[in-house]
């Protein structure tokens, strides 16, 4: 096969192929109760932020027939993907009328990727696409997962749908045992209720609070609001599933409404994954004000906390505001975990860890260790940076530079940052997905076509 030939061919015909709409989740849910400090759903200007770009894929003829049709399907029907790359597993577990495939799995030194189906039993139509509760990648029964983020996109007949997983490992999984663990499968949906005007400013003048900055911590938030308790209203339907909410106040000038959710409700047949006002109404006016974000936190063993924001209000606003809340509610279709047992056959990653003092985002950063994996490339470091540095990231900051020449973006698509911005200095950990020149997310091979990685304008070769 002429490579280079074939390879324009390919590209040639991508160009005439719209990339498919994809339906994005998190898996983050789990985390979100035992992390200190707030974790963002929808404000991608917060502390942390989770995503994976699904896009169009190359692969090599000779991968097609390897591989099941998961990758085609998920990323387009040419896909290009080094052949030795992935493993072939086609594992399958049925449960109450559904049936979960473990079909693909890429394993490298320090991350992983795998590729899965879902399809009813009776090869049915499913009405909705179910999403899955918490995930675990372990080795040898052993935590192997950092962080991860899932991809589901359902096939338009509705028969099957795709999941599409990565993760970032905490140690070289190459020839051992490797478990996932699936959460239960349940049927995603909404619920409202209205607050009537009148609702929150009851609450709000039962004790005011109003701080310049929202604190890091949210049990020091929830301290806060302990004199609004008891005139919190009832909430529509809100004791029915777990919920109550539990303040009302001004930081840094936004206003936030809080809620508590008991999280030991899951073992109910449906119950409240998280809540939110998702718009407030000025009952004077009739203007919407729609949240600024949402977020969520731990507060104790069966505790959740949920704050959501708005901009451009004031106290003297409180009276006249209509509150519309959203409940997201959870019913499960499965009972039990889906548990998956495979061995690792892995291919190598680049990994410096010598230190690299670079310019990211317009400041100065000191990166600990860099990987180079098949999948991305992960940053970990520090600097005197903010909770809006992510979004200043530029694709072309990071890149590789392929043994011909070639040179390759990527796009910055799973973050973290974590310590105190006001004291100086943040620790970020990064991921950046490989771009092909249609924007799209592409798979490498290190050793054979990676000449040099490049982080704000250091270029370190291999």
């Amino acid at each position: 096969m002429n490579q280079e030939s074939d390879e324009c061919i390919i590209r040639l015909a991508l160009q005439g192929i719209e990339t498919p709409a994809f339906d994005i989740q998190s898996s983050v849910r789990e985390r979100r109760r035992t992390h200190l400090r707030r974790i963002p759903w929808h404000n991608t200007r917060r502390i942390v932020l989770a995503a994976v770009a699904a896009a169009l894929l190359t692969v090599t003829a000779t991968a097609v027939l390897q591989l099941s049709g998961a990758w085609q399907a998920m990323f387009g029907d040419r896909v290009l993907l080094p052949a030795h790359l992935p493993i072939s597993l086609h594992q399958s577990l049925s449960q109450n009328g559904y049936t979960l495939t473990l079909e693909d799995a890429i394993i490298s030194d320090t991350d992983a990727a795998l590729i899965l189906t879902l399809r009813r039993a009776d090869g049915q139509r499913m009405e909705d696409v179910p999403q899955f509760g918490q995930n675990e990648l372990l080795i040898e029964g052993t935590d192997a997962m950092n962080g991860s983020s899932m991809t589901i996109r359902p096939e338009e007949d509705g028969s099957v749908a795709y999941l599409y997983q990565e993760y970032e490992l905490t140690e070289n999984p190459r020839g051992r045992e490797l478990t996932l663990s699936m959460g239960t499968a349940a049927i995603e949906g909404e619920q409202h209720s209205t607050l009537q005007a009148g609702a929150l400013d009851g609450m709000y003048r039962a004790q005011p609070v109003e701080q310049a900055a929202e604190p890091d911590i949210m049990s020091d938030e929830m301290d806060l609001f302990a004199g609004q308790r008891d005139s919190a209203p009832a909430l529509p339907n809100g004791a029915e599933k777990g919920c109550r909410l539990a303040g009302v106040g001004f930081f840094g000038g936004a206003l936030q409404v809080v809620f508590e959710l008991d999280d030991s409700r899951r073992s109910d047949s449906s119950y409240c994954e998280s809540v939110e006002v998702t718009h407030l109404t000025d009952t004077r006016s009739g203007q919407v004000y729609r949240a600024d974000s949402t977020s969520g936190s731990g507060a104790g063993e069966h505790m959740t906390v949920y704050s959501t924001a708005f901009e451009g209000l004031s106290a003297r606003d409180l009276p006249y505001l209509e509150a519309e809340i959203t409940y997201r509610m959870q019913t499960p279709i499965t009972q039990q975990p889906w548990t998956f047992r495979f061995q690792a056959r892995g291919v190598n990653s680049w990994v410096i860890r010598d230190g690299i003092a670079a310019q990211l985002a317009g400041a100065q950063v000191q990166v600990d260790e860099l990987s180079v994996s098949p999948l991305s490339i992960r940053i970990s470091g520090s600097g005197a940076i903010d909770s809006d540095w992510i979004n200043q990231l530029e694709d072309d900051d990071v890149y590789l530079t392929l043994r011909d020449g070639t040179s390759i973006k990527t796009h910055c698509g799973m973050s973290a940052l974590s310590g105190d911005a006001q004291g100086g200095s943040m620790r970020f950990d990064l991921s950046f997905d490989y771009q092909d020149p249609e924007g799209g997310k592409r798979f490498l091979d290190i050793v054979r076509e990676v000449a040099s990685v490049t982080v704000g304008g250091v270029t370190i070769k291999q």
